[in-house]
Parts: structure tokens; C-alpha cells; sequence
């Protein structure tokens, strides 16, 4: 709820700052600009913080999932690029309020010629890594589903344990990309976690894997297996 809260109040900050920087009067936009500025960097720092906190969660438990399902021992990480400064660290919030700050004011007229705000985490993104390469640059469809379904894995962990509770666990056909391993590797991890639903048109794949209830839709029909 914290990371949400200043989520919202940095969002409508950057729609405010755009607004102000859309207008053609340069005097006026340096007058007002230092006001959102504050803002951006208050609730910035707070977003980026919290965002490498669980950027560290993910490289803590990625490879285990990713070779859980994949039964390989590949080295998965994940990297926080951000749009301040490459090396952020986690324990630092008022060198990294420092830093954004230097880094705004560098921009300024950057900013101004392109009418929109330049450095934030609204500007930042993950990367995803296979030992020391980029996914999306040579990874195979089946790599890339299990990526996503590890980080889905992850996902259930993390609620779980924050929150206390286990979720319900929804899978929308997604056996299609993969090979008899990795989805070998699947079904077992899903022995475990509780409930879950999946959808799909590999009914076979279920006979030796998951005690569990079968709904089969037939012409626009459900029935019970």
C-alpha cells in the first residue's frame, strides 16, 4: 500500500511537470518547475527504493525457480536500469535523493525542448539476464516462457509471505512453448503450492501429474471429467 500510494503521487506529479513544461513561456516553467521537482524526487527516491528491494528478492530465488522448471544450472539475475545513475544502492535513499536532483537539473533543457519529463523511475526498466546475456536477445521462446513463469512462481512466494496467505494460482494455457522437461518441471512445482487453475488442450499431460478436478468445455458446454 506504502509503494502504491507514492506510485499514484508520482504519477500525477509527472502529468502536472509535462503540463507545465508544454507551455512555451521558459521564464514560467523555471518559476514552477523546482515545486514539482521536489515532488518527483520524494516520491522517486521512495519508488526506486522499494523496487530494488525486490530487484534483490528476484536475485536471490530466480535461478533456483528458472532451473526448477528448466532442470538445468543456468545463472538468472535481473538488473534495475535507471534513468539517475547506473550504481543505485538500497541503503542509500539520501545519496540517491542527491543524485536524482544533480541529474534533473542537468535535463533542464532537455526537458523544456521536449515537453516531458526526462529522469524518474517512470523512465527506468529490468533487464533480464542468462548467464551474463540479455534474454530478449538470444533466448528461445521456451527460455523466455519459463522466465515468465518463474517470475510467477516468485510472485506467488512473495504474497504468500508478506501477505500470509497462499493465492489462488492461475494458468492460462501456457504448456505450448514447452518441452516435455521443462513442463515436466511445472506440473511438479504445482504439487505443492495449493490451488491452482490451468487451462488447456494438453489433457494428457495431466494423467500422471496433480491430484485434481477436470472441467472439459465442449461446444460452448462444461462438463465434469
Amino acid at each position: 500500500p506504502v509503494y502504491l500510494e507514492d506510485l499514484k503521487i508520482y504519477r500525477r506529479t509527472v502529468q502536472q511537470k509535462n503540463a507545465l513544461l508544454g507551455s512555451d513561456n521558459r521564464n514560467t516553467i523555471k518559476k514552477q518547475i523546482a515545486v514539482w521537482n521536489e515532488k518527483l524526487i520524494y516520491h522517486g527516491s521512495r519508488i526506486i527504493l522499494h523496487r530494488l528491494s525486490f530487484v534483490r528478492f528476484l536475485n536471490e530465488n530466480l535461478t533456483n525457480y528458472y532451473n526448477l522448471i528448466s532442470v538445468t544450472d543456468d545463472r538468472i539475475y535481473v538488473r534495475y536500469d535507471s534513468s539517475i545513475d547506473k550504481e543505485i544502492s538500497i541503503d542509500k535513499e539520501d545519496s540517491l535523493k542527491e543524485r536524482f536532483y544533480r541529474k534533473i537539473e542537468q535535463v533542464f533543457n532537455q526537458e523544456c525542448e521536449r515537453k516531458r519529463s526526462l529522469i524518474g523511475p517512470h523512465r527506468d526498466d529490468l533487464q533480464f539476464f542468462k548467464n551474463d546475456r540479455l534474454f530478449k536477445d538470444f533466448c528461445s521462446q521456451g527460455e523466455n516462457k519459463t522466465l515468465v513463469i518463474a517470475l510467477k512462481f516468485l510472485e506467488w512466494e512473495y504474497i504468500s509471505s508478506e501477505r500470509r496467505v497462499k493465492p489462488i494460482f492461475l494458468l492460462d494455457d501456457i504448456f505450448g512453448e514447452l518441452d516435455e522437461i521443462r513442463m515436466h518441471g511445472l506440473l511438479k512445482y504445482l504439487e505443492n503450492i495449493g490451488q491452482a487453475h490451468i487451462t488447456t488442450t494438453m489433457q494428457d499431460k495431466f494423467k500422471t501429474h496433480l491430484p485434481s478436478k477436470k472441467f472439459v468445455l465442449k461446444e460452448k458446454t462444461i462438463f465434469y471429467d
